[in-house]
């Protein structure tokens, strides 16, 4: 089997056999994986990490806790209050490049200022490090990749304002080190900017906060379901094609 990964990237042969525990990964969610959910009822209290680096979601509020539908292996977040804290503040310190792969699916893209993943050196999105959601400063929706390498650096986003319905296969790939930065959708080139910001790693501390969901509680909220977030560092085209693979063969996507 052979697929594309986006303009500029070669076709690949892919093993299916290959998984993201052949990498090393920061983050990994897996709602298909119910042993890494703890629930109270059908609401999560805790998403466990799979990356081996113990960087577990979780959330103690109640009116906060996103829930969990185990039919479709997927957490659904309500884009008002839901929102889940990862306990990994280093791990957008200090890094030449992130790629974020998350298979969601949004409820509504009416309105822009929905965070899948985040994370910051503050409470706004503004104050990103690393963003991939819908739509923030431009005011309108699509889905983007967005952030910003040092905290003096305004917050910049990548998007077409593309908005493709059912569950889609988002990739936001910053490349810190290059000033570069690629919005992906199904593994197709959506978007990209070559002069991201200055070349270099993020700055050498830790953010405030990393979420998925959101900003804050009851700040820029994902209204859709989440299946599957995994986050990487500096990754080369073979590498991000089987991820792709992996992920769409996993959750019957078609890569453009």
């Amino acid at each position: 089997m052979t697929i594309g990964i986006g303009i500029g990237i070669p076709f690949v042969k892919i093993k299916l056999d290959w998984t993201p525990s052949n990498i090393i990964t920061k983050l990994w969610f897996d709602a298909a994986d119910v042993l890494t959910l703890n629930l109270d009822g059908t609401k999560v209290t805790q998403w466990d990490d799979k990356s081996g680096n113990n960087c577990h979601a979780t959330q103690g509020t109640g009116s906060y806790q996103p829930t969990y539908d185990s039919v479709n292996s997927r957490i659904d977040f309500d884009g008002s209050n839901d929102i889940l804290d990862v306990a990994c503040n280093a791990i957008a310190r200090n890094v030449g490049e992130l790629n974020c792969f998350a298979v969601v699916q949004y409820n509504s893209q009416a309105v822009a200022g929905q965070a899948v993943f985040f994370a910051s050196r503050g409470d706004s999105n503004t104050s990103a490090r690393y963003l991939l959601g819908n739509g923030f400063v431009n005011g309108t929706e699509g889905f983007q990749v967005a952030g910003r390498r040092l905290d003096t650096d305004s917050f910049k986003e990548v998007s077409n304002n593309s908005k493709p319905t059912g569950v889609v296969l988002h990739h936001g790939r910053i490349d810190y080190s290059s000033s570069n930065a690629y919005n992906y959708i199904n593994g197709a080139l959506d978007a990209s900017d070559l002069s991201f910001q200055t070349d270099g790693n993020t700055q050498d501390n830790d953010s405030l906060q990393v979420k998925i969901g959101g900003i804050q509680a009851g700040g820029s909220n994902f209204n859709g379901k989440l299946h599957e977030l995994i986050l990487v560092g500096a990754m080369d085209a073979d590498t991000i094609a089987k991820m792709n693979t992996y992920l769409a063969n996993k959750w019957s996507i078609i890569l453009s």
